[in-house]
């Protein structure tokens, strides 16, 4: 039971390139040795190869899953000179991006003017922020419910088959990507 996150990632990914024109697009990844990690990159990278657009290493920053990882791997970004900043970031998730909001402001830039930036999970803060955050959505009610009940059928008949169930994803398209 899953979503698809490589293609949710490439959703994202082609939004920022399509809708608002960045060719410069950094993506804040979660450890590739984890699935999540690793399908989220691969998606990332396939909207870059599929729109013709470098896939820059000084912009994919592998950092981990909490905020503190995208703060630390927006300062990373931010290090580079000015002319060679990414103008838009694909966070793995929603605090990763947080993460990196803060880096961004204390570091006077503004969002999404200087970097837009887009998350993963549509975390319940998303919509709170003052710029709300462009994401995916998970159904997470629909996933578990729907593992609960193939769960219930293995149990009640072992000769159950084991199938693997990909839920949708929904972009929330909001203001800190630009829209």
């Amino acid at each position: 039971m899953s979503v698809n996150d490589r293609d949710s990632s490439r959703q994202i990914t082609e939004h920022l390139i399509k809708v608002h024109g960045h060719a410069r697009v950094a993506h804040l990844s979660g450890p590739r040795a984890i699935s999540i990690g690793k399908k989220r990159f691969e998606g990332y990278k396939d909207a870059l190869q599929a729109h013709h657009l470098p896939v820059e290493e000084k912009w994919i920053i592998e950092c981990g899953f909490r905020e503190e990882a995208g703060y630390k791997g927006m300062n990373k970004l931010l290090s580079l000179p000015k002319n060679e900043h990414p103008t838009a970031i694909v966070a793995v998730n929603d605090p990763v991006a947080f993460g990196a909001i803060k880096a961004i402001e204390e570091a006077g830039y503004s969002i999404p003017d200087d970097f837009a930036i887009a998350g993963f999970t549509d975390d319940i803060r998303a919509p709170l922020l003052k710029v709300p955050l462009t994401t995916v959505h998970q159904f997470t009610y629909d996933v578990g419910k729907r593992a609960a009940k193939k769960l219930l059928q293995v149990i009640n008949d072992s000769s159950e088959a084991t199938e693997n169930i990909e839920v949708l994803t929904e972009l929330k398209i909001r203001n800190l990507c630009g829209c």
